[in-house]
This record gives structure tokens, sequence and C-alpha cells, in this order.
């Protein structure tokens, strides 16, 4: 019967971080919008520097949030793997964007 409740509670626990890492999303998604619309406003503006100074914590949040799932404690990943998996892809994209933009 032990293993029932904390099978439910190991649940209830993802759950509750897949959450967390939601709302962060959301947040820091909201604030990148916020900060490219200020950069319309007049340049000497008070409210331009206060939504930009406030706004700067966007990007590197949604670098801590893809370490938080990359780095899942429950599926060890070994370097090899993440680096033909993930790190390749990224660069396909990067190159593709890159020509592309050129």
């Amino acid at each position: 019967m032990s293993n029932i409740i904390e099978k439910e509670d190991k649940k209830t626990y993802s759950t509750n971080q897949i959450e967390y890492i939601r709302i962060c999303r959301a947040l820091a998604a909201l604030a990148v919008v916020f900060f490219h619309c200020s950069s319309n406003m007049q340049y000497d503006s008070s409210l331009r520097k206060f939504i930009m100074t406030y706004t700067n914590w966007c990007v590197p949040m949604f670098v801590m949030i893809t370490g938080a799932i990359f780095l899942n404690q429950n599926k060890p990943i070994s370097p090899e793997r993440m680096i033909k998996k993930n790190v390749t892809k990224i660069l396909l994209v990067i190159f593709f964007w890159g020509g592309y933009m050129i």
C-alpha cells in the first residue's frame, strides 16, 4: 500500500514541477513581448528604460528552463547521446535560418 502512495506522491511532484516550468515559460514569453514592444518607444522615455530594465531576465529564464528539461534526473543521458540528438538539431536550425537571413 505504501508503494502506491509513494508513486502517487512522485506523480504529483512531477506534475507540479512541469506546471511550475509552464508558468515560468509563460511569464518569460510575456516579458519578451514587453521587451520587444518597448524597443519601438521613444529612446529617452523613462517607461522604455523601466520596461527594458525589468524584462532582461526573460532570455536567461528560457536558458534555465531548457537546462531543467534537459537535466531530468529520471532519465540519465550520456554526453554523446545529447550531442547526437540535440546539439545537431540545434545547429541545423541555426545554419538554416542563418542562411535564410543572408
